[in-house]
């Protein structure tokens, strides 16, 4: 019974790790472009970061 447990709460460790971001620097291309939340104020910092996708153009 204590080996099913450790196993329940190991593997739910596990699912929950797995869904975090792995950087708050680093996004995929389909984040970019587009407003999350919009909020009205002033800039006060700003950070460069990574976006990872592909790098493909229109032709048209």
């Amino acid at each position: 019974m204590k080996l099913s447990r450790t196993m329940c709460i190991a593997m739910t460790m596990l699912l929950l790790a797995s869904c975090a971001n792995p950087s708050q620097s680093t996004y995929n291309d389909t984040d970019v472009g587009h407003n999350a939340v919009i909020l009205f104020g002033t800039v006060i910092s700003e950070r460069p970061v990574d976006i990872k996708g592909t790098n493909s153009r229109d032709t048209e």
